[in-house]
């Protein structure tokens, strides 16, 4: 008897290690995105980019913007996952203060694991002109 016991919460512990393991690799498959963004932007305290559109993609755990314009690539390098709400709608959030934009989120959907990026470090007077400005993504092949 003790013995079942103990072979059945191993069989458990298997089935449930086992679907947190095709949950993980479901949220983490490569990803693929466009976005026209209108307005120059940073990504975390890396370079300003320019205007224009934009390739976003997600290769294992490497996110990276790509220029369709300017064919200048950079990688997401500082962020932490992010699981959108059920019905979330792709999209890229900035934080935007005077004149500066700094990505702050990618919003893959409701079945893909986005990412949060550190908040900009601002002035006072920055913090009280920040404007929070989302711009679509859409799914690309």
């Amino acid at each position: 008897m003790n013995s079942n016991w103990k072979r059945n919460l191993m069989v458990i512990a298997v089935v449930v290690a086992a679907s947190g393991v095709v949950a993980s690799a479901q949220q983490m498959q490569d990803v693929k995105m466009n976005a026209s963004i209108p307005f120059a932007f940073s990504i975390s305290s890396g370079a300003t980019l320019a205007p224009g559109n934009y390739t976003i993609t997600r290769h294992g755990n490497v996110w990276r913007f790509t220029s369709e314009d300017y064919s200048e690539t950079a990688p997401v390098v500082n962020y932490v996952a992010l699981k959108d709400q059920a019905g979330q709608i792709p999209s890229l959030t900035f934080a935007c203060a005077r004149e500066h934009c700094q990505v702050r989120a990618i919003h893959a959907g409701s079945d893909v694991l986005g990412a949060q990026l550190p908040a900009p470090k601002l002035s006072k007077s920055d913090q009280d002109e920040l404007a929070v400005v989302s711009v679509k993504l859409l799914a690309r092949n």
